[in-house]
């Protein structure tokens, strides 16, 4: 919100410490200092008596350059773009007359009284008010000018310079200098050079130097065990971290740091157990079974254990996440034998999650003893009596464990799942 100044009070000019930072509003008809200032810098300004009661004048100081330094119009060869005033008036036309403070010369790149003036934005370009100076224009001295007339029409104003000023921005890349004479800079900022010629003549040099940001990128890739990546055209096998970099399109080094992770192996092992081929990794996503000769999948064969119906040379897709890995292939010939007269028993599914069916090809089921791969008995049913029988394996942690079907019967493994 702005600070208001009604008529007939009144208000001391600050200091570097203590100034309004924003719009300052004056009433009446009585001369004012107005205490401005914005961010670090503390810059007054001055008006003579308004002629109208009913006057308001709107100012405040902004540490920036107005939105265009150019065009100028003569005498001025140049205006600051290190700051300026808004004035506006309400209430009435009167005509005021305006002063305009700096506080340290340098910082306000003023070196010559003689050619300081004040200038005015009238929509379309500078122009210049010859006023009259008081202090010093030179190094830290601090001053004033006061405009030779008074001014009718308002809006934005800052110091104009009729003497060798340049106004120029540079931009330039990290890392990189920029040199004036005999200065070097490296970080953005406004920097205000003076330089002598040969005939001892000074002239100013106001830069608004840009240094970008260091561009950088991180990126970062996942790839399956067993595949390449290229990045450049340089393959890549197994996770790493490094950096590259590259010409950016605003004419900068670029610098983009990959990271590149592989999966782990899929344990795609297998074993065979008369003409049943089970996968050992428990914990994959999927199941796919084909044939190795022919490459015919066996498309309602999902599981880990796989029995074939013919025999054939078989292996195993395993699947875990986006990744996943073939078993080896192996030989199954035994399909078709009597395989009663070597398994009277068997169970399915295997592996088993809540429930394992255990079945005779003809003899009685009277019997069945759960062990586990160490021969620890963990479970006993007795008094059975029947070809078929269902056990509730949920209990068991998820392992290989081994059935014994009556008391002198045949072993059959089986997993949980």
């Amino acid at each position: 919100n702005p600070i208001v100044v009604n008529a007939g009070a009144t208000a001391t000019e600050g200091n570097a410490t203590s100034f309004i930072d924003g719009v300052c509003i004056k009433k009446g008809n009585t001369a004012f200092v107005f205490p401005l200032g914005n961010e670090n810098r503390w810059a007054r300004m001055e008006m003579s008596a308004p002629s109208t009661a009913a006057t308001e004048i709107h100012a405040r100081y902004l540490n920036a350059s107005f939105s265009s330094t150019t065009p100028v119009d003569a005498p001025l060869t140049a205006v600051s773009s290190l700051e300026h005033w808004n004035v506006d008036r309400v209430g009435s036309s009167d005509q005021v007359a305006l002063t305009f403070y700096w506080e340290d010369a340098q910082l306000s790149a003023i070196s010559d009284c003689s050619a300081l003036a004040i200038a005015r934005w009238d929509g379309d370009s500078w122009n210049a008010t010859v006023g009259q100076t008081t202090g010093s224009c030179t190094n830290n001295g601090s001053g004033k000018i006061l405009g030779n007339s008074s001014f009718a029409n308002l809006g934005a104003f800052t110091f104009g310079f009729m003497n060798d000023v340049t106004n120029q921005s540079i931009t330039l890349c990290d890392g990189e200098t920029f040199t004036i004479g005999n200065s070097n800079h490296t970080n953005s900022g406004v920097y205000i050079d003076v330089l002598t010629n040969q005939l001892g003549e000074d002239s100013t040099v106001i830069t608004t130097l840009t240094i970008l940001d260091p561009i950088v990128e991180q990126v970062s890739f996942s790839a399956c065990h067993g595949d390449t990546l290229f990045i450049d055209g340089e393959p890549y096998v197994s996770s790493t971290n490094f950096s590259n970099t590259y010409f950016s399109s605003v004419g900068c080094d670029s610098v983009v740091n990959y990271q590149l992770v592989f999966s782990t192996p899929i344990n795609a092992a297998i074993t065979v157990s008369g003409i049943n081929i089970q996968a050992l990794n428990l914990d994959a996503d999927a199941y796919l079974w084909r044939n190795c000769e022919t490459n015919e999948i066996s498309a309602n064969e999902t599981e880990a254990s796989f029995t074939p119906t013919v025999n054939g040379v078989y292996q195993v897709l395993l699947t875990v996440g986006e990744c996943d890995a073939w078993s080896e292939c192996v030989s199954i010939t035994s399909v078709g034998l009597d395989q009663l007269e070597n398994q009277s028993f068997y169970s399915f599914p295997n592996p088993a999650d809540e429930k394992l069916v255990v079945r005779s090809s003809g003899s009685i089921i009277e019997r069945v003893i759960v062990y586990d791969q160490l021969g620890n008995v963990l479970k006993e049913i007795h008094n059975l009596s029947g070809l078929s029988i269902d056990l509730d394996v949920s209990e068991f942690a998820r392992g290989m464990y081994w059935l014994q079907i009556n008391e002198t019967g045949q072993h059959v493994k089986w997993i949980k799942r």
